[in-house]
């Protein structure tokens, strides 16, 4: 089966804190690790946060944007 990764991407608009809190939440990534998605993030402009189905991608990339984070899915090469 194909893997899919949800990919969020740095923004001008939601604040670092905000960010670490929804993908902590929503994201499904421990406190800890939504700190460092943040970082890189920031960092790098954008960050792959899960390998999943398709399915499962589109469902998280539309609850991520629900919350107003830029996030799209991409298939994963590896």
């Amino acid at each position: 089966m194909k893997q899919w990764q949800v990919v969020v991407h740095d923004d001008a608009v939601n604040f670092y804190a905000v960010v670490v809190d929804v993908l902590n939440r929503v994201g499904g990534l421990s406190y800890d690790n939504a700190i460092e998605a943040a970082k890189r993030i920031q960092e790098t402009g954008m960050v792959a946060i899960s390998s999943t189905s398709q399915h499962a991608a589109e469902l998280t990339a539309v609850r991520l944007r629900g919350y107003g984070l830029d996030a799209t899915i991409a298939w994963s090469k590896s």
